[in-house]
């Protein structure tokens, strides 16, 4: 009974804060807008991206707060905080050049330091509520197969994204050398 209580407590508060990040990007639209469009995404990807974000983060919330559909909402979670955080690396090591945060709230303050910890912490929520709740259940094996079933599923979707990214930086490469090249001729 400790177990189901504490695996509620993480995966509300894991809810709680993804609901605080998605409200905050909708209720400052504009601002989440003009910083997505920053980022190294076409204009039309950070427009669409603007608001798909939140709604798979409100989407995520809605998961996590109800007991059936929690593994699903821990699992949609600890997906979306990986690629967050890997996003965050990257933008850490400089690959893309500077990129400002696109995050909204109180999150938006922090340092890429500071927001690297805030989102492994919740990662780190994530992975123990899962954990907790993968140990609450009857069939285990069961549910040890379904992740690893879904994961297969995704992944040519996964190869088909990191190939795309990949594309999108050499286009956007190809072409700020290109612009460098006939800055230096004038």
């Amino acid at each position: 009974m400790k177990k189901e209580k504490f695996t509620a407590i993480l995966s509300g508060t894991i809810a709680l804060m993804l609901f605080y990040a998605a409200s905050t990007k909708l209720f400052n639209y504009q601002q989440a807008q003009a910083s997505m469009q920053k980022q190294i995404f076409s204009r039309s990807i950070a427009d669409l991206l603007t608001w798909l974000i939140p709604s798979i983060e409100f989407i995520i919330s809605m998961l996590l707060i109800y007991t059936r559909t929690r593994i699903v909402g821990l699992w949609a979670s600890i997906s979306l905080l990986a690629v967050f955080t890997g996003y965050l690396l990257l933008a850490m090591s400089r690959i893309f050049g500077y990129r400002p945060c696109s995050c909204g709230g109180i999150i938006q303050q922090l340092s890429y330091g500071e927001h690297l910890v805030f989102n492994l912490v919740f990662l780190f929520l994530s992975l123990i509520a899962l954990y907790l709740k993968k140990k609450q259940t009857q069939e285990p094996r069961t549910l040890n197969l379904l992740p690893m079933k879904k994961l297969q599923e995704l992944g040519p979707l996964l190869l088909a994204i990191e190939t795309t990214i990949t594309k999108v930086i050499r286009v956007q490469e190809s072409s700020e050398l290109k612009s460098e090249a006939n800055a230096s001729l004038i």
